[in-house]
C-alpha cells in the first residue's frame, strides 16, 4: 500500500543482518514497511531499496502500472 507520509518520516534499520545504511545527500528508491508495533517505517538491505540511480527497472514498471512517486525527500 502507498501512502503519502507528510514532509518528515523517520525510517527504522538495524545494524544486524541486512541492514541499510544510506548515505546522507545520496538518492534512494526506498521500499519500507510498518513495525510490527505501528511506531513507524522500517527498511533493510534485503528489500528492493537501492540508489536511486541504479532503480530505473524499478521506476519504469512503476510508471507502466499509472504509479507516481508519492513524494520526494530531500
Amino acid at each position: 500500500m502507498k501512502k503519502d507520509l507528510g514532509e518528515t518520516v523517520t525510517l527504522q534499520t538495524y545494524r544486524r543482518s541486512c541492514g541499510f545504511f544510506g548515505k546522507v545527500g545520496e538518492r534512494y528508491l526506498i521500499y519500507a514497511y510498518k513495525l510490527s508495533d505501528n511506531s513507524g517505517l522500517t527498511t533493510n538491505g534485503c528489500t528492493r531499496t537501492r540508489y536511486l540511480a541504479n532503480a530505473d527497472e524499478d521506476l519504469k514498471e512503476f510508471e507502466e502500472k499509472g504509479e507516481k512517486p508519492l513524494k520526494v525527500y530531500r
